[in-house]
């Protein structure tokens, strides 16, 4: 299904206000809070401070229980920006933000702009993403990955569709 330039982009504005502020606002302003926040970013300020970034450690053991993907991202931030809170979980607001615009984008290819603008409203405004994209944490990346394979499958499907048909 195709859509209407003007829709799209009106679509895609009116997602990114509704974004910004469940995501990014504040994004800095509280301390760590979890547990695992603190020593995610530990991991990637160890990375910054030792030189080594094949192998993420914590306290200088080897931590290899997630991908290191995460850790590389917060330390090259870190490396750019310094260290502070919001530098630690901007790679879980990021990821958060290409997850919607990703939902917005499959919406539309397959019903229309405004399925895909209330699809990526309703992804944003649940209360797991507001928790986990507010909060250094691997799971918002994941969920960005996911996405990503997935639209990557209807773009193909959609496309390989209109081969045969055309």
């Amino acid at each position: 299904m195709t859509t209407d330039w003007k829709s799209g982009w009106r679509g895609l504005v009116l997602l990114l206000l509704v974004v910004f502020p469940f995501i990014f606002l504040g994004l800095g302003s509280v301390s760590l809070l979890d547990p695992d926040e603190g020593m995610y970013g530990s991991i990637a300020l160890e990375m910054v401070r030792s030189g080594d970034w094949v192998t993420p450690h914590f306290n200088g053991i080897r931590y290899i229980e997630k991908p290191p993907l995460y850790f590389w991202l917060t330390a090259a931030t870190i490396f750019l920006f310094g260290q502070s809170e919001w530098v630690i979980r901007l790679w879980s607001a990021v990821p958060a933000l290409g997850a919607a615009i990703l939902t917005w984008r499959m919406g539309a290819l397959l019903h229309g702009s405004l399925a895909g603008t209330l699809s990526a409203v309703v992804l944003v405004s649940n209360v797991g993403m507001f928790r986990y994209a507010r909060v250094a944490a691997t799971d918002c990346l994941l969920v960005f990955s996911i996405t990503l394979a997935v639209y990557g499958f209807v773009k193909a499907t959609l496309s390989q569709r209109m081969t045969v048909e055309g």
